[in-house]
């Protein structure tokens, strides 16, 4: 008997289903989160989300970070802020999906 693996796609199609009946989210938001789950899956080459340890979040974060060189007024660090907080919503909704998000 084969068990049926969820790829990522499915998880993230199934979460922001989850967020459009709890909190209405406006397209933007959507579209903005949709891509940067799909760039941390990418990162990792499809790696499924539930096998994906603390390590591989912050290298992935990691990756985000600029030399002043490159970005001398630090602008990275709102996208690096914007993603932690996205991250950590996904990761609660996947674990804990039916706890209320302020839980």
């Amino acid at each position: 008997m084969q068990v049926l693996r969820k790829t990522n796609d499915d998880i993230i199609k199934e979460y922001f289903d989850a967020m459009q009946t709890e909190i209405n989210p406006s397209v933007n938001y959507v579209n903005t989160n949709r891509n940067m789950l799909n760039k941390l899956s990418h990162f990792h080459r499809n790696r499924p989300f539930a096998e994906m340890k603390r390590e591989d979040i912050i290298s992935y974060l990691n990756s985000l970070r600029k030399s002043d060189e490159i970005d001398p007024l630090h602008k990275w660090i709102g996208t690096y802020n914007s993603r932690i907080r996205n991250i950590i919503r996904f990761f609660k909704w996947l674990y804990y999906p039916t706890k209320e998000p302020n839980q």
